[in-house]
């Protein structure tokens, strides 16, 4: 527990201004998780504590996990610490979040190799981290830097679940989360939306069918670049 005061200690004096060090910096403990933030800089709803408590319990033991929208950690300490998923790839573009998302990964003495954090817009980043990891399935995977390679050969084999928790619509990402579920069993889509009540059914109809079209654009595009691949093979 020292050393752990003490990294935080240090990850903070790098930020003068921010963290504890700021006057809007606040500790919320929900579901025995510490969730810190500066209040003056980062958004935070109580009200979606039941969704999260729901994604800690749905999350399974070995579950490799992508948040496209970390925020703080909303549901990536959920997963981690009630949910005891194997890993989880964690996107954020607000530094600020980011700064508190680290805070409590550290804070919540959660170990440094079950997560990656994936800085700027999830679209790009995680499209990023997938063709990394293809060059790397491409070399030899006797590199000196394991936990790299171990992060890479995760991401490659493609994810169990996917957290799309952006408001109003996080319909911006599907494509992006659908390219990343596993190819062999699939796997999970956890998508928000703001919708009327009276319009919830048709909504969820709508969500069916757009990602179903994205899949199959997606399946036509697989297609095409493995059909390239199988005319360069034969060229050379």
């Amino acid at each position: 527990e020292r050393s752990n005061k003490n990294t935080l200690r240090n990850y903070h004096s790098r930020f003068n201004g921010k963290g504890p060090n700021s006057q809007g910096w606040i500790t919320i403990t929900e579901n025995s998780i510490r969730q810190s933030f500066d209040l003056t800089r980062v958004m935070f709803s109580r009200g979606n504590i039941t969704e999260k408590i729901r994604f800690g319990q749905l999350v399974q033991p070995n579950e490799v996990i992508l948040d496209m929208y970390a925020g703080i950690g909303y549901y990536t300490l959920p997963a981690l610490i009630h949910g005891n998923a194997l890993h989880v790839f964690a996107c954020e573009w607000n530094p600020n979040a980011l700064f508190a998302l680290r805070h409590n990964i550290q804070d919540n003495c959660i170990e440094e190799d079950r997560v990656t954090i994936l800085e700027g817009d999830c679209r790009t980043t995680v499209s990023g981290a997938l063709d990394k990891a293809r060059r790397v399935q491409a070399q030899s995977l006797s590199s000196d830097n394991g936990k790299d390679v171990y992060q890479d050969t995760l991401l490659l084999r493609g994810v169990d679940r996917i957290s799309l928790g952006l408001l109003p619509s996080s319909e911006g990402g599907w494509e992006t989360a659908i390219r990343s579920l596993r190819r062999d069993v699939g796997g999970w889509l956890h998508i928000h939306g703001n919708v009327p009540q009276s319009e919830r059914n048709q909504w969820i109809q709508w969500v069916c069918i757009r990602l179903f079209e994205i899949a199959c654009n997606e399946e036509e595009e697989e297609e095409e670049e493995e059909g390239e691949r199988s005319r360069c093979n034969w060229i050379v």
